[in-house]
């Protein structure tokens, strides 16, 4: 038996001791959980409250980084209204506040699917609007506004929005690390604001002149204090 193998069962042994100790309604939700980092809320109050719930999380956060990143953040999501930036929701992954405080910017998992114009962002955008398959239950996806488009820009490296920018140089007319906003030049409207994911710095641009990124927003007011 190689190395691998060994350890390999030793690990199945560990789980199979652990979930051995856990209530019957618990043990088939721990390995669910162990295998895709996806939880329920009174499991995860039960691993918060319990000494065999203690150990299980234990064994998951052991299991791989990957599911104790997964695990922290379902727990937040679940167990606390307070949102923290990066903190993937239903709704969407949260980006921080707007500038004056007043709305919760949620950004989609993922940028639209291909650099392109604005114009052809603004029709994709639109048709996220009605497709209930991709669209986490919102209808109201928009182009970030620029200061918005900041605060996404600002917070790229945090939880879920890690690694989710685009950082690529620019191909042809494809500039994949530029994201469009929705603010367009006072003086010339065929102009709107884009900014760099990679240098931090923001350009002014016809919206049929490049192809950019795209990270479709939408806000949600503060509740009252």
């Amino acid at each position: 038996m190689t190395e691998e193998n060994t350890e390999k069962n030793s690990y199945r042994k560990h789980l199979e001791d652990v979930a051995s100790a856990l209530p019957e309604k618990w043990k088939e939700q721990f390995y669910h959980f162990v295998e895709t980092g996806e939880a329920e809320k009174p499991f995860l109050d039960f691993l918060d409250s319990s000494k065999a719930g203690q150990e299980a999380v234990e064994v998951i956060f052991k299991e791989t980084s990957a599911a104790f990143e997964r695990f922290a953040a379902v727990f937040r999501s679940l167990k606390s209204d307070t949102l923290v930036v990066g903190q993937q929701t239903a709704d969407g992954v949260y980006a921080g506040l707007t500038l004056d405080g007043k709305q919760q910017i949620f950004a989609m998992p993922k940028d639209l699917s291909i650099t392109m114009t604005f114009n052809d962002a603004a029709k994709a955008v639109k048709k996220l609007n009605v497709d209930k398959n991709a669209n986490l239950g919102h209808n109201d996806w928009q182009i970030p506004a620029l200061d918005n488009l900041h605060v996404l820009q600002k917070n790229q490296n945090e939880g879920a929005l890690k690694g989710a920018f685009k950082t690529a140089s620019p191909s042809g007319s494809a500039f994949p690390a530029w994201y469009w906003s929705s603010t367009a030049d006072r003086s010339c409207p065929g102009y709107v604001g884009i900014a760099s994911f990679s240098y931090g710095i923001e350009y002014w641009t016809h919206k049929n002149n490049l192809r950019l990124s795209c990270r479709p927003v939408h806000l949600v007011a503060c509740k009252a204090p």
